[in-house]
This record gives C-alpha cells, structure tokens and sequence, in this order.
C-alpha cells in the first residue's frame, strides 16, 4: 500500500551555475522483483562552457542510448555559458509542467539558529494529548534510507566539502552513461525501501498511543505504509513533495501539543500552523542535516521542548508514562532534554 509512485527532484543554484535534476514513474512487483516502469528522467546543467566540457562529451555519445530509452540531448550556449539538457523517458505535458516549475525555483536561505535550553525530564503527561508529525527520521528506524542517501546517488552536493556539485564534480552524467539501468535502481532505492518496510517499535509506539487516545491525529511526510500497518489513520502533507507547498491540517480540537519526530524542515508549514493554533511544541531529531546548506530545524524556538535524540530513545518513556502498548522493557536510560 506503500506510495509506488516516484518523484524525485532538485534545483541547486550557485555563483551563476544551476543544476537541475527530475525523476518520476511507478514501481510495480512482478514475483519478488520490483520493477521501475514508465520512467521519465530529467536533467539541465547550466554552468561556464569550459566546466561543462567533459558531461558534454559523455552526454553526447549517449547516442543509442537515448534511442533505446526514447531519450533526447541539446546542448545550447550564449557567450562562455552553456546548458546541457539530458532526456530518458516519454515527455509529457503534465512531466514538462512539472519541470518548468522546478526550474523557477529559486534559492532559499539556509538559517541554523538552534535553541540553548536544558532540561532534566518531562512530564510529557502535562502536554498530551498530542497531535504528530513525522518525518523521514522516523522511517530511518524501519530501514528506509534517508533522504541524505538520495542527496548522494542524484549528486545533488557533496557531503564531504559541504558544495553542490556543478561540471566536472557532477557524477550522475558517468553514472547514465556507464550504465543506465544501474543507475536507475540507486534512484529509486528509497521508493522501494519503503514497499517492503515493516513498522519499528517507534510506529508501534505512536499506534498505542493514537488508540488510547493520547495522540490525536498523525501528519506524515513520508512516502510509506507503515502506518497502515500499525491499523490507525494518518493524513499526508507531502503532496508532489519536491516543492515547498504548504499545506492545512485540521488539527483535534482536544490536542495541546505537536509532536514533531524526525522532520528537518517544516516545508509544509504544519508545525507553523500549529503554532497558530496555540498548541505548544515538542521535538525528537538527532540533528542529523539532510545535506549542505539544506534548512535544519530552522523552526525551532527558544520556548520549543527539544530532545536531540531518535525517537526509539524518547518515545519508549512516554509510553511508559502512559502506560501504553508496544514497550518491551521498562528499563530505560536516563532522558534529558537538550540542544543541538
């Protein structure tokens, strides 16, 4: 039940350098294989003509390639600036709106301000009941790779020097060229990943605590089933996912806190909308950065109860604090509340 459609997309701009990079299709099961079908790749490279030199060339010998993939390729320059434009899959206009979009994006401010308060323990009794939201920290803990992962196998940036990558530092040109089936499947293992993921004892944690009561109402950003799984409803924020559109939850009118467990960047605007709606916030991130120079935590607030841990660290205690399901051991580590 896990969502099988794939939607991936960056636009990285940089010094008068912009990358662009788009993929969707669907992911369907034949046997035990998992199959990437009606595929349609999208990348555009504009940067100085000297930097471009040597995609050019792998790009451009992708002849039977691109015939075999009904792909296309162009490349087009004005002055010392060139564009490379690279095809594999049908275009279509509902794709090519989806493209121009992107490409429109413009950069955002990166703020990492994070707040400095501590805190020995919580009552977490005192804040319930909650309202959640989850992100992909949270589905980290059922073996579904982050989104950093993906950062890497599209060569959105580069983890080690902090840049995004532009010219010749940009793999993905070698990687199509070498081999593009490969290629493919690295771009989708995320996708994938989440069709056969089982909950962690973290989902079945929150599941406990939405049928007794003390959650009401879960938001996801993420791209699972496994919720599902756990047999209790959820309301997804994430819509096309690779633009920053907000959206409205309808929040309980019994909830007083938001619970945000493992979201980086509060895109959809739902942690600002709870604010909104008077409802204090609580959140569970280790502060691991989704890649260099992305927003981290930036909606954070000195006033915000912040537990830099996972959620398999913290949530074990407010089940015992409720007394809910789904907790194997009652011996639990000591639990502060801190900062990154």
């Amino acid at each position: 039940m896990a969502a099988r459609r794939v939607l991936w997309g960056w636009k990285r701009d940089s010094a008068g350098s912009s990358r662009t990079i788009l993929l969707t299709g669907e992911i369907t099961r034949i046997g035990a294989l998992g199959v990437f079908v009606d595929y349609y790749l999208f990348y555009r490279h504009r940067a100085p003509i000297n930097a471009l030199g040597g995609l050019r060339q792998l790009l451009a010998s992708t002849r039977e390639l691109r015939q075999q993939y009904q792909g296309c390729y162009s490349f087009k320059h004005r002055g010392t600036v060139g564009v490379l434009e690279f095809e594999l899959g049908a275009s279509t206009p509902a794709r090519q709106e989806v493209v121009a979009k992107l490409l429109r994006r413009r950069p955002h401010k990166v703020i990492t301000n994070l707040p400095t308060q501590e805190c020995p323990g919580l009552d977490f009794r005192a804040y319930a009941p909650f309202a959640i939201y989850v992100g992909s920290g949270l589905s980290y803990e059922a073996g579904i790779p982050t989104l950093a992962s993906a950062h890497r196998v599209f060569g959105v940036d580069d983890p080690r020097t902090g840049k995004f990558l532009f010219g010749k530092d940009d793999p993905v040109p070698a990687r199509i060229a070498a081999d593009p089936a490969a290629t493919l499947r690295q771009m989708v293992e995320i996708d994938w990943a989440c069709v056969n993921a089982r909950p962690s004892m973290s989902h079945w944690i929150i599941a406990s605590l939405y049928r007794e009561r003390w959650i009401e109402g879960i938001f996801t950003d993420n791209v699972d089933d496994l919720f599902d799984q756990c047999g209790v409803p959820w309301t997804g924020t994430r819509g096309l996912g690779i633009f920053n559109d907000p959206v409205e939850p309808r929040f309980s009118r019994n909830a007083n806190s938001l619970l945000v467990i493992g979201v980086s960047s509060d895109r959809r605007s739902v942690i600002r909308k709870a604010r909104k709606r008077g409802l204090r916030v609580l959140v569970i991130n280790p502060c691991d950065p989704v890649s260099p120079g992305s927003k981290n935590l930036d909606y954070l607030r000195s006033t915000d109860i912040f537990f830099r841990k996972r959620a398999a660290e913290v949530l074990p205690h407010i089940a015992v604090q409720f007394q809910a399901g789904a907790v194997r051991s009652r011996v639990l580590p000591p639990l502060a509340v801190g900062t990154c």
